[in-house]
């Protein structure tokens, strides 16, 4: 069973850490194995338990667990995790929810496709929008649209037509300014 954590242990030590071997793991991948796996359940193991729980099996300076922490870590949160087991059979239980698992991707937000800017709803900030004006998004941004739908607007037509659009505003363009001209 531990030879199965301890592959779990390397898939989520690596994850989204290019430079990693997989021998050593941090923190913020600790708290995604436990959460991923079901350890962590938000009642009697929560996430400030797992951080408790890393710090303390963790060299002082470190900022890593070797295998043989994570295994200490485990025997802890598995004494925590299933209270009415014996400490053996809370252990065999915390690995058996790590069996196979490899670290979740869910809830990651992808990039717009190239040639779309995406303005939402609830932004302040300046964008860049091609030839449309705010008049021209009324029906995406009407006061019965969701605050937190995003509205995909195309890309302009060329670099030279941008010009900057202001949420809120109302649709008219702006002034056109003219340089002064040099002083003699």
């Amino acid at each position: 069973m531990a030879s199965e954590a301890g592959k779990t242990f390397q898939r989520f030590a690596v994850f989204g850490e290019s430079s990693s071997s997989g021998t050593e793991m941090n923190n913020k991948n600790f708290s995604k194995l436990c959460k991923d796996c079901g350890i962590m359940d938000g009642k009697t193991v929560t996430s400030t338990d797992v951080d408790i729980v890393f710090s303390k099996v963790k060299a002082k300076n470190a900022r890593t667990i070797t295998f043989q922490q994570f295994q200490e870590a485990m025997k802890e949160l598995a004494q925590k995790r299933f209270k009415d087991k014996n400490p053996d059979e809370a252990l065999e239980n915390v690995y058996k929810l790590m069996e196979g698992k490899d670290p979740a991707t869910t809830g990651v937000t992808a990039l717009p496709s190239p040639g779309h800017h995406t303005l939402s709803n609830s932004s302040k900030a300046l964008h860049l929008v091609g030839q449309r004006t705010l008049h021209d998004l009324t029906p995406a941004m009407s006061p019965t649209a969701s605050a937190s739908s995003p509205v995909s607007l195309p890309s302009p037509p060329h670099p030279g037509s941008r010009r900057l659009l202001y949420p809120g505003c109302c649709s008219s363009p702006p002034p056109t300014l003219t340089p002064s001209p040099p002083l003699s």
